[in-house]
């Protein structure tokens, strides 16, 4: 069962795009970082989360990979 939920993101992240941007991940701790915060918050009932939340969890992981800024903290700069 749980092969089912990982491999979608086993193929993004082995692919050769995520690897060019990304470099060689660990992949288990990669799902931990990407799922965590859906798991968190699905079972706290904190909140729902939206398309929009995951993509600033995706954007967030790249971040923390290559050392940019996502675009959703760019757009709320003061400076622009």
């Amino acid at each position: 069962m749980i092969e089912q939920y990982r491999r979608p993101f086993d193929e993004i992240l082995h692919s050769p795009e995520s690897i060019d941007q990304l470099g060689e991940l660990d992949i288990e701790l990669a799902l931990c970082q990407l799922v965590g915060p859906l798991v968190f918050a699905r079972m706290t009932g904190l909140r729902v989360i939206t398309h929009q939340d995951c993509t600033r969890i995706v954007e967030g992981f790249i971040a923390a990979q290559t050392g940019d800024q996502p675009a959703w903290v760019e757009a709320s700069s003061p400076n622009q």
